[in-house]
């Protein structure tokens, strides 16, 4: 037999999005960076701006001689100032609906996804060593005439002083101080995709 679930009284949605911007604002997200969709069933919460996934907490601690391996976890020093982190907001949420009253009616009457907008495309940080040998479009600006152009090809490799790019087999070397920026291109569709 499926359990009752109380019945949402009125204004339980303003009620919702009160808690969850709450828990949102304690997470260091603006309200500018929650946008919440009520979606029969399920409450849709998605985070824009800088925002990171980091490791679950395990629901059961490690035994001693079991190994926890470091990069299963972010390093604090490679999360970007002002971001959020996505799992920990979505245990505020759940913590910030955990009463006895509408909030533990709502959170049983609804599912709770917590989501981003996606990645950038733009290449950061470690992502540059990352998308070796991916198709890359750098901006750049040309330094005979300072144009802003564009150059597409495989990234070769990023050092101290250049983005190197292959572009049909040829080797361009780009000064990281001209560089604007390196994107990843849109995916194309397949053939039979629609």
């Amino acid at each position: 037999m499926p359990a009752t679930v109380a019945a949402l009284p009125n204004g339980y949605q303003e009620y919702g999005n009160e808690r969850i911007h709450a828990a949102a604002a304690l997470c260091g997200a603006s309200l500018d960076d929650v946008s919440i969709e009520w979606k029969g069933g399920r409450i849709v919460v998605t985070v824009s701006g800088n925002a990171f996934l980091s490791s679950p907490l395990p629901s059961v601690p490690p035994d001693d001689d079991e190994a926890v391996e470091d990069d299963d976890y972010y390093d604090q020093d490679d999360i970007p100032e002002g971001s959020v982190d996505v799992a920990t907001l979505a245990r505020a949420i759940n913590s910030a609906l955990d009463d006895d009253g509408v909030g533990l009616a709502i959170a049983e009457a609804h599912e709770i996804e917590v989501t981003t907008k996606g990645a950038s495309d733009e290449l950061t940080g470690i992502m540059w060593e990352s998308y070796k040998g991916f198709d890359v479009i750098c901006q750049y600006k040309d330094p005979k005439n300072d144009k802003v152009k564009a150059m597409e090809g495989r990234l070769v490799e990023r050092n101290e002083e250049f983005t190197v790019i292959n572009v049909k087999g040829r080797t361009k070397k780009l000064k990281n101080n001209n560089v604007i920026s390196c994107k990843l291109p849109k995916a194309k569709k397949e053939k039979g995709a629609r």
